[in-house]
Protein backbone atom coordinates (compact mmCIF):
# COMPACT_ATOMS: atom_id res chain seq x y z
CA UNK A 1 0.00 0.00 0.00
CA UNK A 2 1.48 3.38 -0.97
CA UNK A 3 0.52 7.04 -1.33
CA UNK A 4 0.90 8.98 -4.25
CA UNK A 5 0.41 12.86 -4.73
CA UNK A 6 -0.31 14.46 -7.84
CA UNK A 7 -0.17 18.16 -8.45
CA UNK A 8 -2.50 19.39 -11.07
CA UNK A 9 -2.94 23.29 -11.62
CA UNK A 10 -1.08 24.31 -8.11
CA UNK A 11 -3.28 22.18 -6.14
CA UNK A 12 -2.01 19.09 -4.40
CA UNK A 13 -4.64 15.30 -4.41
CA UNK A 14 -3.67 12.49 -3.00
CA UNK A 15 -4.31 8.90 -3.60
CA UNK A 16 -4.15 5.78 -1.61
CA UNK A 17 -3.18 2.77 -3.96
CA UNK A 18 -1.56 -1.04 -3.95
CA UNK A 19 1.35 -1.32 -6.48
CA UNK A 20 4.72 -3.72 -6.99
CA UNK A 21 7.90 -2.84 -6.63
CA UNK A 22 11.31 -4.25 -8.40
CA UNK A 23 14.56 -4.50 -7.17
CA UNK A 24 16.63 -1.68 -8.71
CA UNK A 25 13.20 0.10 -10.58
CA UNK A 26 13.34 3.26 -8.72
CA UNK A 27 10.99 5.25 -11.77
CA UNK A 28 7.03 4.15 -12.21
CA UNK A 29 4.65 5.21 -14.28
CA UNK A 30 1.33 4.80 -12.93
CA UNK A 31 -2.33 5.38 -14.20
CA UNK A 32 -5.01 6.72 -12.36
CA UNK A 33 -8.54 6.04 -13.49
CA UNK A 34 -11.95 7.13 -11.52
CA UNK A 35 -13.96 4.57 -9.63
CA UNK A 36 -16.60 3.55 -11.37
CA UNK A 37 -20.15 4.87 -10.41
CA UNK A 38 -23.25 2.67 -10.81
CA UNK A 39 -25.66 4.96 -9.09
CA UNK A 40 -26.04 6.67 -12.37
CA UNK A 41 -26.37 3.67 -14.45
CA UNK A 42 -28.90 2.88 -12.02
CA UNK A 43 -31.00 5.73 -12.57
CA UNK A 44 -31.08 6.08 -16.12
CA UNK A 45 -32.45 2.74 -16.27
CA UNK A 46 -35.57 3.79 -13.89
CA UNK A 47 -35.89 6.94 -15.81
CA UNK A 48 -36.23 4.30 -18.98
CA UNK A 49 -38.69 2.31 -17.72
CA UNK A 50 -40.87 5.35 -16.07
CA UNK A 51 -40.88 6.01 -19.88
CA UNK A 52 -42.79 3.57 -20.64
CA UNK A 53 -45.28 3.23 -18.20
CA UNK A 54 -49.05 4.38 -19.67
CA UNK A 55 -51.47 6.21 -16.83
CA UNK A 56 -54.94 7.07 -17.05
CA UNK A 57 -56.23 10.98 -17.36
CA UNK A 58 -59.59 12.62 -16.97
CA UNK A 59 -60.76 15.48 -18.76
CA UNK A 60 -63.36 17.95 -17.08
CA UNK A 61 -65.08 20.39 -19.08
CA UNK A 62 -67.88 23.00 -18.36
CA UNK A 63 -69.77 23.98 -21.56
CA UNK A 64 -71.53 27.64 -20.83
CA UNK A 65 -73.48 30.15 -22.60
CA UNK A 66 -72.91 33.75 -23.38
CA UNK A 67 -74.20 34.35 -19.46
CA UNK A 68 -71.78 31.96 -17.98
CA UNK A 69 -75.00 29.16 -17.68
CA UNK A 70 -74.85 25.89 -17.65
CA UNK A 71 -75.71 24.49 -21.26
CA UNK A 72 -77.34 20.79 -20.23
CA UNK A 73 -77.69 17.91 -23.39
CA UNK A 74 -74.88 19.35 -25.33
CA UNK A 75 -73.20 16.17 -27.32
CA UNK A 76 -69.55 16.68 -27.03
CA UNK A 77 -66.59 14.96 -28.55
CA UNK A 78 -63.38 14.70 -27.49
CA UNK A 79 -60.13 14.25 -30.01
CA UNK A 80 -56.27 13.78 -28.91
CA UNK A 81 -53.17 11.87 -29.31
CA UNK A 82 -50.47 10.04 -27.31
CA UNK A 83 -47.12 9.64 -27.95
CA UNK A 84 -45.47 6.11 -26.86
CA UNK A 85 -41.53 5.65 -26.02
CA UNK A 86 -42.13 2.25 -27.14
CA UNK A 87 -45.80 0.55 -28.09
CA UNK A 88 -45.46 -3.00 -26.93
CA UNK A 89 -48.32 -3.62 -29.05
CA UNK A 90 -47.49 -2.62 -32.23
CA UNK A 91 -43.32 -3.20 -31.27
CA UNK A 92 -42.70 0.21 -32.45
CA UNK A 93 -40.46 3.11 -30.81
CA UNK A 94 -42.35 6.42 -30.45
CA UNK A 95 -45.46 5.38 -31.48
CA UNK A 96 -48.54 7.38 -32.02
CA UNK A 97 -52.34 6.82 -31.10
CA UNK A 98 -55.03 8.84 -32.02
CA UNK A 99 -58.21 8.66 -29.11
CA UNK A 100 -61.51 9.62 -29.53
CA UNK A 101 -64.67 9.34 -27.01
CA UNK A 102 -68.35 10.77 -26.91
CA UNK A 103 -70.43 12.03 -23.88
CA UNK A 104 -73.37 14.54 -22.77
CA UNK A 105 -73.09 17.00 -20.20
CA UNK A 106 -75.22 17.41 -17.24
CA UNK A 107 -77.57 19.78 -16.11
CA UNK A 108 -74.96 22.02 -15.10
CA UNK A 109 -73.58 21.92 -18.41
CA UNK A 110 -70.73 19.92 -17.12
CA UNK A 111 -68.92 16.77 -18.76
CA UNK A 112 -66.51 14.08 -17.75
CA UNK A 113 -64.22 12.44 -20.34
CA UNK A 114 -62.66 9.32 -17.91
CA UNK A 115 -59.92 7.41 -17.88
CA UNK A 116 -58.46 8.96 -21.61
CA UNK A 117 -55.18 6.76 -22.12
CA UNK A 118 -51.75 8.74 -22.84
CA UNK A 119 -48.08 7.67 -20.82
CA UNK A 120 -45.40 9.12 -18.98
CA UNK A 121 -43.49 9.72 -22.12
CA UNK A 122 -45.87 12.07 -23.74
CA UNK A 123 -46.79 14.06 -20.64
CA UNK A 124 -43.01 14.74 -20.07
CA UNK A 125 -42.29 15.54 -23.77
CA UNK A 126 -45.76 17.12 -24.67
CA UNK A 127 -46.78 18.50 -21.67
CA UNK A 128 -48.14 21.11 -24.05
CA UNK A 129 -50.48 18.68 -25.94
CA UNK A 130 -54.12 19.95 -27.19
CA UNK A 131 -57.21 18.10 -27.49
CA UNK A 132 -59.89 19.38 -29.37
CA UNK A 133 -63.65 19.37 -28.17
CA UNK A 134 -66.47 19.34 -30.97
CA UNK A 135 -69.81 20.45 -29.26
CA UNK A 136 -73.15 19.94 -30.71
CA UNK A 137 -76.44 21.39 -28.31
CA UNK A 138 -79.66 19.68 -29.28
CA UNK A 139 -81.65 22.53 -29.58
CA UNK A 140 -81.18 25.08 -32.22
CA UNK A 141 -80.69 27.85 -29.78
CA UNK A 142 -76.92 27.81 -30.04
CA UNK A 143 -74.06 27.60 -33.03
CA UNK A 144 -71.85 23.90 -33.18
CA UNK A 145 -68.29 25.13 -32.41
CA UNK A 146 -64.72 23.19 -32.15
CA UNK A 147 -62.79 24.28 -29.79
CA UNK A 148 -58.89 23.58 -28.56
CA UNK A 149 -58.36 22.63 -24.96
CA UNK A 150 -54.85 21.84 -23.06
CA UNK A 151 -55.04 18.31 -22.82
CA UNK A 152 -53.08 17.70 -19.70
CA UNK A 153 -54.80 20.29 -17.33
CA UNK A 154 -54.66 18.78 -14.01
CA UNK A 155 -57.39 19.75 -11.24
CA UNK A 156 -59.19 22.26 -13.13
CA UNK A 157 -62.08 21.92 -15.11
CA UNK A 158 -61.84 23.49 -18.95
CA UNK A 159 -65.08 26.16 -19.44
CA UNK A 160 -65.78 26.50 -23.20
CA UNK A 161 -68.31 28.95 -24.30
CA UNK A 162 -70.73 28.73 -26.96
CA UNK A 163 -72.25 31.45 -29.14
CA UNK A 164 -76.06 31.92 -29.50
CA UNK A 165 -77.20 31.45 -33.17
CA UNK A 166 -78.10 34.43 -34.61
CA UNK A 167 -80.90 35.51 -37.20
CA UNK A 168 -82.23 38.88 -38.83
CA UNK A 169 -85.29 40.14 -37.76
CA UNK A 170 -87.60 42.10 -39.99
CA UNK A 171 -90.45 44.64 -39.11
CA UNK A 172 -92.61 45.75 -41.81
CA UNK A 173 -94.21 48.98 -40.72
CA UNK A 174 -98.00 50.34 -42.42
CA UNK A 175 -100.79 51.89 -42.75
CA UNK A 176 -103.73 50.63 -40.93
CA UNK A 177 -106.27 51.62 -43.87
CA UNK A 178 -104.38 51.38 -47.01
CA UNK A 179 -101.48 49.03 -45.86
CA UNK A 180 -98.91 51.93 -47.91
CA UNK A 181 -95.31 51.20 -46.58
CA UNK A 182 -94.39 53.84 -43.85
CA UNK A 183 -91.42 55.39 -44.25
CA UNK A 184 -88.80 56.38 -41.44
CA UNK A 185 -90.65 55.30 -38.63
CA UNK A 186 -88.95 54.34 -35.75
CA UNK A 187 -89.37 51.14 -34.83
CA UNK A 188 -88.58 50.00 -30.86
CA UNK A 189 -87.75 46.52 -29.69
CA UNK A 190 -87.30 46.25 -25.78
CA UNK A 191 -85.53 43.12 -24.75
CA UNK A 192 -85.97 44.39 -21.01
CA UNK A 193 -86.37 47.61 -19.08
CA UNK A 194 -82.79 48.53 -19.59
CA UNK A 195 -82.21 46.65 -22.74
CA UNK A 196 -83.82 48.03 -26.07
CA UNK A 197 -83.05 48.56 -30.12
CA UNK A 198 -84.40 51.19 -32.49
CA UNK A 199 -84.18 51.77 -36.03
CA UNK A 200 -85.58 53.49 -38.83
CA UNK A 201 -87.98 51.73 -41.45
CA UNK A 202 -86.54 52.47 -45.26
CA UNK A 203 -88.27 53.31 -48.48
CA UNK A 204 -90.23 50.27 -48.38
CA UNK A 205 -91.45 50.55 -44.80
CA UNK A 206 -89.04 47.92 -43.51
CA UNK A 207 -86.62 47.84 -40.78
CA UNK A 208 -83.85 44.87 -40.40
CA UNK A 209 -82.60 44.10 -36.64
CA UNK A 210 -79.50 41.78 -37.29
CA UNK A 211 -77.47 39.21 -35.00
CA UNK A 212 -80.81 38.81 -32.90
CA UNK A 213 -80.05 35.54 -30.44
CA UNK A 214 -82.17 32.73 -31.42
CA UNK A 215 -84.12 31.76 -28.60
CA UNK A 216 -83.97 34.74 -27.05
CA UNK A 217 -87.11 36.79 -25.96
CA UNK A 218 -88.59 40.29 -25.74
CA UNK A 219 -91.05 42.47 -24.14
CA UNK A 220 -92.44 44.58 -26.69
CA UNK A 221 -92.46 46.35 -29.95
CA UNK A 222 -93.72 49.17 -31.76
CA UNK A 223 -93.66 51.77 -33.97
CA UNK A 224 -93.92 55.84 -34.00
CA UNK A 225 -93.86 58.36 -36.15
CA UNK A 226 -94.02 62.29 -35.89
CA UNK A 227 -96.01 64.23 -38.45
CA UNK A 228 -95.93 67.85 -38.80
CA UNK A 229 -99.62 68.71 -38.39
CA UNK A 230 -100.78 65.77 -36.22
CA UNK A 231 -98.12 64.74 -33.78
CA UNK A 232 -96.58 61.57 -33.13
CA UNK A 233 -98.83 58.72 -34.12
CA UNK A 234 -98.12 55.03 -32.89
CA UNK A 235 -99.11 51.35 -33.74
CA UNK A 236 -100.08 48.73 -32.50
CA UNK A 237 -97.88 47.05 -29.73
CA UNK A 238 -96.22 43.42 -29.79
CA UNK A 239 -96.05 42.15 -26.19
CA UNK A 240 -93.53 38.82 -24.98
CA UNK A 241 -91.68 38.22 -28.30
CA UNK A 242 -90.33 34.85 -29.03
CA UNK A 243 -87.40 34.18 -32.07
CA UNK A 244 -87.99 30.60 -32.23
CA UNK A 245 -90.59 31.09 -33.91
CA UNK A 246 -90.82 33.89 -36.14
CA UNK A 247 -88.45 36.22 -37.92
CA UNK A 248 -90.81 38.86 -39.25
CA UNK A 249 -93.83 40.80 -37.60
CA UNK A 250 -96.24 43.91 -39.41
CA UNK A 251 -96.94 46.86 -37.52
CA UNK A 252 -99.68 49.03 -38.41
CA UNK A 253 -99.86 53.11 -37.60
CA UNK A 254 -102.87 54.31 -37.17
CA UNK A 255 -102.84 57.46 -39.75
CA UNK A 256 -104.65 60.66 -38.98
CA UNK A 257 -108.62 60.51 -40.41
CA UNK A 258 -111.61 62.46 -40.63
CA UNK A 259 -113.86 61.47 -37.60
CA UNK A 260 -117.33 59.87 -39.46
CA UNK A 261 -118.81 59.49 -35.94
CA UNK A 262 -120.66 62.95 -35.23
CA UNK A 263 -121.89 61.97 -31.46
CA UNK A 264 -117.56 61.28 -30.65
CA UNK A 265 -116.78 64.87 -32.33
CA UNK A 266 -119.57 66.57 -30.21
CA UNK A 267 -122.35 67.34 -33.20
CA UNK A 268 -119.66 69.75 -34.65
CA UNK A 269 -119.53 68.64 -38.10
CA UNK A 270 -116.95 71.16 -39.58
CA UNK A 271 -114.32 69.87 -37.13
CA UNK A 272 -111.82 66.72 -37.70
CA UNK A 273 -110.72 64.49 -35.84
CA UNK A 274 -107.89 61.73 -35.81
CA UNK A 275 -106.99 58.34 -33.98
CA UNK A 276 -103.71 57.90 -32.19
CA UNK A 277 -103.40 54.38 -30.23
CA UNK A 278 -107.24 53.87 -31.26
CA UNK A 279 -107.79 57.18 -29.01
CA UNK A 280 -109.95 60.10 -30.69
CA UNK A 281 -107.52 63.17 -30.95
CA UNK A 282 -109.55 66.57 -31.71
CA UNK A 283 -106.97 68.44 -34.60
CA UNK A 284 -106.45 71.98 -34.72
CA UNK A 285 -104.30 73.76 -36.99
Amino acid sequence: MGEVAIEKQGKSKSYQCEFVTKENEFSYTLQIKKRRSWLWLFLLLCFLILLLLPFNKDVKLKVVNVEKIGIENVDANLKYQHLSFFNFKRMKFFAIDSFEKNSKTNGEGVVVFSNNSTTVFDLIFKLRRNAKINLSANNNCYEQIAAIIKFYKFFKTHEVEVPNRKIAYEVLVLERKTHRPVVDASVLLQKDSTNSLQLNTDQEGKAYFENIDFCSKAENLFAYKYYSDFDTLYSNKIVNLDFTEHSLDTLFIYEPEPCQDLKKAGNNEGEKYYYQHQILIKYTQ
